[in-house]
């Protein structure tokens, strides 16, 4: 399987706090059948250094791949971030030419404030669209907007955007209107993506098997290899993502 939404960097976010833990999230993913992590830093900040700043990140990740490949870890991690969609992260590309990408493609993950209204949200992703980023919208079943509307995920597939749904709301992690929404964009075959959303690895960890098996159980073994095999690997290379 591949994550392809993981805070496993140290000391650059709210994940993980040290080397150690981004060790031990490694280990735990690789025991538990990830083969790859797309590492996705929290991007906050728009402004004339957001370039510089994703640099620095970058710099992290080669530093940590030392150390996974150092402690004989045979884990792969791509760069990438989950940009908090505000009007200065929006302002990137057009401004200074320059948007987080996951591994160089023309896909980004992507979030909203919990509480942001439709309107919001819809303009700031049209923007990237028309800036040819695809967005990947990080955990939308967390959203109070899509909770109270369901029908605002189907728009955003339609606009051309893809979901990615977090593990933890499967067993109620972020509250029980997630979990019926997650349960809901399976069910109606929404989501693109199934990812951790891990930032330690003690209650947001790197597994993902138990999860997977059983919505595979569920909704079939083609649409959850879809959303933890191939189509992260899409990511990966560049090449499009695949609808169910």
């Amino acid at each position: 399987m591949i994550d392809i939404h993981c805070h496993i960097i140290p000391n650059v976010d709210d994940g993980s706090d040290g080397i150690e833990t981004s060790l031990m999230m490694s280990a735990m993913a690789v025991d538990d059948g990830v083969r790859s992590i797309i590492a996705t830093p929290h991007f906050m900040q728009g402004g004339e250094d957001c370039a510089l700043r994703f640099d620095w990140l970058s710099e992290c990740a080669d530093s940590l791949r030392a150390e996974i490949s150092a402690a004989g870890i045979p884990l792969k991690i791509y760069m990438g971030a989950e940009v908090l969609l505000t009007p200065d992260t929006v302002d990137m590309q057009k401004s200074f030419g320059f948007f987080p990408r996951m591994n160089d493609t023309e896909y980004s993950l992507v979030e909203f404030f919990f509480d942001a209204d439709p309107e919001t949200m819809n303009s700031y992703l049209s923007t990237l669209l028309d800036s040819g980023i695809v967005p990947i919208i990080a955990h939308p079943e967390r959203y109070t907007a899509v909770q109270k509307k369901r029908r605002i995920a189907e728009m955003w597939v339609e606009m051309g955007c893809f979901l990615q749904v977090n593990k933890g709301s499967f067993h109620g992690q972020f509250g029980r209107r997630a979990e019926k929404t997650a349960v809901w964009m399976m069910e109606n075959r929404l989501a693109s993506f199934l990812a951790t959303d891990a930032h330690n690895h003690a209650d947001r960890t790197t597994r993902l098997k138990a999860v997977a098996d059983m919505l595979t159980e569920k909704y079939g073994e083609d649409y959850i290899a879809l959303l933890t095999r191939e189509n992260p690997e899409r990511i990966i290379e560049g090449k499009q993502i695949l609808r169910f």
